[in-house]
């Protein structure tokens, strides 16, 4: 088929969000679950269930933290952001882009248009049907920026850069011409949806078997 991008060759995360985020939605399940277990002596069974379904209201966390990823495949790339995954084959994109977001007195990194400096930094495609799609979306600083955004400290910003260039020299050494490519990006909304619902399924029952 002709959406089908073939084998994935390499994978590519922010590895300190991922680990932050397990750690931190491992404690947060653990506290549900020992909140369920141990229910208020005036608790009932629709105020555990209550409690279990506001629970996931952590979900979108979960998912900024942990679900985005960029996989370079043998046809293109699967990009992965906070709520969306778009198969992007090699016909469709025009360019990567790396760029810095704003300045402060920092040296230069190779790979990165010259600027003086950086307090953010963002990674897109530029698409060959005129349109941009970032990569790994992740706010920290209170704006807009993009796959290892990284604070307004001087340092995390060149820490930065040096991430995206090392995806972009990663995505264009892999890059390859593609003529029965159809050129086509399919984005489509993930949520993670069978997680989720086992998540929520098992402290449903907690919640339930904890009342019994």
């Amino acid at each position: 088929m002709k959406h089908d991008l073939g084998a994935t060759i390499t994978v590519m995360r922010r590895r300190t969000d991922v680990i932050a985020g397990s750690v931190l939605s491992a404690v947060v399940l653990l506290v549900l679950v020992l909140v369920l277990l141990n229910p208020h002596p005036a608790a009932d069974l629709t105020g555990q269930l209550v409690f279990a379904t506001f629970g996931m209201l952590a979900w979108p966390g979960v998912l900024a933290a942990v679900h985005p990823r960029v996989e370079v495949r043998e046809r293109g790339l699967v990009v992965v952001n906070r709520f969306t995954k778009s198969h992007v084959p090699w016909s469709a994109i025009d360019e990567v882009v790396v760029s810095g977001l704003g300045v402060v007195a920092e040296p230069d990194v190779p790979d990165v248009p010259d600027v003086p400096g950086v307090v953010g930094v963002e990674a897109a495609l530029r698409l060959r049907d005129g349109r941009r799609l970032t990569i790994a979306a992740a706010p920290r600083d209170g704006r807009r920026v993009n796959t290892a955004a990284v604070p307004a400290a001087a340092g995390g910003s060149v820490t930065g850069l040096r991430r995206q260039a090392r995806m972009k020299r990663v995505i264009e050494e892999h890059r390859r011409d593609d003529p029965d490519g159809d050129g086509r990006v399919r984005t489509r909304l993930d949520l993670w949806p069978l997680p989720f619902v086992a998540t929520w399924a098992a402290l449903l029952v907690i919640g339930w078997s904890a009342m019994r």
